[in-house]
Formats: C-alpha cells, sequence, structure tokens
C-alpha cells in the first residue's frame, strides 16, 4: 500500500541518493549521474521510473566493482556503438547521448548503438529531451528482458520495448515517450505497491485470459498497447536493438543483453532552423487551439506535463516521496 507521503527538497533528495548509490559500490560521478536522472523522473510527475529503480539498481550493485573500461567504435558511415562493459543502464545511456550530441552537432546526424549496460535505463525520454535542448532531433528506443506476449499470443516474448521522440521547439521541447506494451512495467509496479486494479487490456493470466490484477505482469504477461499496432511496434524495437545492435533477441531466439539505439540529428540538417521551428511553432499553436473534446479542459503537446510538473516542484521546493518506499530501499534523507 502507499504510505505516508512527506516533503522533501530536491537537493536534499539528490544528495541523499548518492550517498546511497556510493554505498552500494558506484562510484561519485555514475551515482551523481543516476541521481541526477531518477530524482529529475520524480520531479517531472514520474514515480514510476525515479527512486523505485534504486530496488533493480540494489539488485545488480553486486557487479559494480568488476565493470569494465566501456568504450565507443565507430562502425562507419556515421554509426557508433557504445560497449557500455557492465556500466549500469543509466549511465551508459546518458554516456552514449554526449556521444551522440557531440556527433551530431559537428556531423549533421548519426546513430549510436548501445549494448552491455545492466540494469534499468531509466526514463528514456529524458535523453531525447537533452537532445531536444540542444537543438537536435532525437529518436530513441530499446529493448528489455522478455515481459509482453505478442498480439494473439499468451507468452511474453517481447520486451516492453519504449520508443522516445526529442524535437526542439522555441518553447517546450516536444518529447513523447511511450511505452509499446499497454504500461510501462514501472506503472504496474505503482499500482501492485498502491493494491490497485487495473483496465482490462493491460495484461493477461498465465493461460491468456483478461485480467485486471497488476501481478499478472509478473504471473502472466503483459499486452502490447493498441493491440497489434504496439505489437508492431515492440516487434520492431526488438529487432533493431536486438539484430542490428546485437543485444538479446525474444524470449529465447537469441541469447543477451537489453541494448538501445538512437538516432540523433541536427533541425537544420535539411532546413534553415528559422523555417524549421516557425513551422513547429505554427503546428503547436493549431493544435492547442482546437476546439476541445467532452470532458477536456486543455489539449497539451508531449512534454508539457512534465515541465510543468517540474516547475511546480521548482516553486514549492519540495516534492512528495512515498515514506514507505525509503523504508523498503532503506533510503535515510540527510
Amino acid at each position: 500500500m502507499k504510505g505516508f507521503l512527506m516533503k522533501v527538497s530536491p537537493a536534499r533528495l539528490h544528495g541523499s541518493t548518492v550517498s546511497y548509490l556510493c554505498e552500494l559500490g558506484l562510484g561519485t560521478e555514475d551515482a551523481v549521474l543516476i541521481a541526477d536522472h531518477l530524482v529529475d523522473a520524480e520531479c517531472a510527475g514520474y514515480p514510476s521510473h525515479g527512486l523505485m529503480r534504486l530496488t533493480g539498481i540494489k539488485a545488480v550493485s553486486s557487479g559494480f566493482g568488476k565493470v569494465a573500461e566501456p568504450r565507443v567504435v565507430a562502425t562507419g558511415g556515421g554509426i557508433k556503438l557504445y560497449e557500455a562493459d557492465g556500466q549500469l543502464g543509466i549511465v551508459a545511456m546518458s554516456r552514449a547521448i554526449e556521444v551522440a550530441i557531440a556527433e551530431a552537432d559537428e556531423n549533421n546526424l548519426v546513430m549510436v548503438g548501445v549494448r552491455g549496460y545492466v540494469g534499468t535505463t531509466g526514463m528514456i525520454g529524458a535523453y531525447a529531451r537533452r537532445a531536444a535542448a540542444n537543438g537536435l532531433v532525437a529518436l530513441i528506443m530499446c529493448h528489455s528482458e522478455y515481459a509482453v506476449a505478442p498480439h494473439g499470443g499468451r507468452r511474453a516474448i517481447l520486451g516492453t520495448n519504449p520508443i522516445a521522440i526529442g524535437i526542439p521547439s522555441e518553447t517546450t521541447p516536444f518529447v513523447a515517450d511511450l511505452a509499446t506494451s499497454a504500461w510501462s512495467y514501472g506503472d504496474l509496479r505503482v499500482a501492485m505497491r498502491e493494491g490497485r486494479t487495473v483496465p482490462e487490456g493491460v495484461v493477461q493470466t498465465v493461460d491468456g485470459r483478461p485480467s485486471t490484477d497488476p501481478n499478472d505482469a509478473d504471473n502472466g504477461s503483459q499486452l502490447p498497447m493498441a493491440g497489434h499496432k504496439g505489437y508492431a511496434l515492440g516487434l520492431a524495437v526488438e529487432i533493431l536493438c536486438g539484430a542490428f545492435v546485437g543485444g538479446k533477441i525474444g524470449r529465447d531466439a537469441a541469447p543477451g543483453g537489453d541494448a538501445a539505439l538512437a538516432i540523433v540529428f541536427r533541425e537544420d540538417a535539411i532546413q534553415p532552423k528559422a523555417t524549421v521551428e516557425s513551422a513547429i511553432s505554427a503546428l503547436l499553436a493549431e493544435v492547442k487551439s482546437a476546439p476541445l473534446a467532452y470532458g477536456f479542459d486543455t489539449i497539451r503537446v508531449p512534454g508539457e506535463g512534465s515541465d510543468s510538473n517540474r516547475r511546480k516542484v521548482a516553486e514549492a521546493g519540495s516534492l512528495d516521496v512515498d515514506d514507505d518506499l525509503l523504508d523498503s530501499l532503506g533510503l535515510t534523507i540527510a
């Protein structure tokens, strides 16, 4: 069940998270990167990708002291491979996006594959947002451990396989971040903790029957978003990150770890920046001024909601954190 919500400043939460991660065996630089990511997810209103991810990070912490030196390998034609060699997923993705931003800014376009990491990559929309803040368009995807059944099947074969798109704009960057499963596993974990049911079409039982119990994400399987459409996207991500980048493929088709792929290019790669941003602004203005459907009071552009949440936290100087979650992690707020 959800516990008492305590108010804590982002700075204190960040410092305590860094200390916690260092105690697990991470170096300070990597601990700061991960804390940046997790606390930002909390501030953005995505607790499913925030401190809850420390459970998975702790589970793989025994290997932190054995991490090899990561390296970037150029494979030609604007394609680079980031060999993480055991780095935590959030660290590996953060480093790889730094490579992608630098390369795309200089050469207009770059494709970076990331493999060999362990644990969560976190909220991949954060990496798309970082690219957009640097005047770059980013398409980022990653695959994960099998959890989702193919459309019409009852056995988990695909990962939740999220896709994120970041696009610069004159105001708030456009940032879409969506799992190709009906819900992300993080959101299901929140429902499990709070003892809530989920709508039909999110999970199914082990024998393929409809379910509203979020625990069937573990006991049965998750379902793709929008039926065959989400399945097609999730399968494409599995192929690109598995076969192309060199991660695992499916449940048993080919062994390996999780992998990610980022395609990043300058917003002015084809047309002048002013032309691109003017067109984007005109489109977004038209979208936001469209007549509202029944029951709606606004139309949001992807990325606006999370940025609004960040501003509210900054103005309040604090955010709400589940005290029971902190206790279960053994994380003390200093």
